[in-house]
């Protein structure tokens, strides 16, 4: 090998070395951005979920509680520890727990791509009240599922009003029915007297003919 093709051959292998130690601190550069991404995204997630004015839970795929926020204690009245020692099931009104689960494993099966419904609850001290549920299903790459996550909100205030209102309904088509009835009495009272009046001014001139 000549001095030339030495020299050709150390300055095409220095060129590697640099292209590749180029593309490496590149490569290095784009993971610390993605960390630093992902990183700036966890803090943003997780304000978002400890500040958010509606329950959020993670759970398993049998209820239990894996995570939950302020907000969700707060509204079935659980300090945090206690309520990651239970499940959705075990807080579910037990007239509700069927229909449940039935909207659960269809939800598990992918027949329906979210779960969003109104159900009743019992908090800690055995009042019950009623949420507005959203459920949906983390899975992993081949599409099973992993965990839960859930957004709750207590729309209890939003029943009472309701249920005021049909109390009312109920009360305003009783007086109708009432008043109609009342109506129709005193019209056939007034009839009969009616009646009673022609029949003894019939008498009297009856009487007086004779």
């Amino acid at each position: 090998m000549t001095d030339e093709e030495d020299k050709l051959l150390r300055s095409v292998a220095l060129q590697n070395a640099s292209a590749v130690l180029q593309a490496r601190q590149r490569a290095e550069q784009e993971l610390l951005a993605t960390k630093e991404a992902l990183r700036e995204r966890e803090e943003l997630l997780r304000a978002m979920f400890a500040q958010a004015s509606a329950g959020i839970a993670l759970a398993s795929l049998d209820g239990s509680f894996i995570e939950a926020n302020q907000r969700m204690c707060e509204i079935f009245g659980h300090e945090r520890d206690e309520l990651l020692q239970t499940d959705f099931d075990a807080i579910t009104h037990p007239d509700d727990r069927a229909r449940t689960r039935e909207r659960i494993d269809q939800l598990l099966a992918g027949d329906i791509p979210t779960l969003s419904y109104e159900k009743r609850y019992v908090r800690r001290d055995g009042s019950v009240m009623w949420a507005s549920v959203g459920v949906n299903v983390i899975r992993d790459a081949r599409g099973e599922p992993l965990r839960f996550v859930a957004v709750v909100e207590d729309i209890t205030h939003r029943h009472e009003a309701l249920e005021v209102l049909r109390d009312e309904a109920r009360i305003l088509e009783l007086l109708h029915t009432t008043g109609a009835s009342i109506s129709a009495n005193l019209d056939l009272q007034s009839l009969v007297r009616d009646g009673r009046r022609d029949h003894a001014e019939r008498s009297e001139v009856r009487g007086v003919l004779l």
